[in-house]
């Protein structure tokens, strides 16, 4: 697909959806291994902002970037 700009905000879902199963799909992979006794952490700490009334932070792991990207090639192949 064609980057437009009317499409932005389904681009911007769709980077957001992947990013999001990439980081589940992570989670469970490391909740496995360390069933099986392998541990491993490769997340990075949280990143964000504390405002004293609202806080906002983000942990990112490889699952994140490679979901992230992954749906970006998707979105572009169709």
């Amino acid at each position: 697909m064609k980057y437009q700009r009317s499409k932005r905000r389904l681009f911007v879902n769709f980077i957001l959806l992947g990013a999001l199963a990439g980081t589940l799909f992570w989670e469970l992979a490391e909740r496995l291994f360390s069933y099986l006794g392998i541990f491993f952490n490769l997340g990075l700490g949280p990143v964000g902002f504390d405002l004293h009334v609202l806080a906002l932070g983000l942990v990112l792991n490889p699952g994140t970037i490679l979901g992230a990207a992954g749906s970006f090639f998707i979105l572009r192949r169709l």
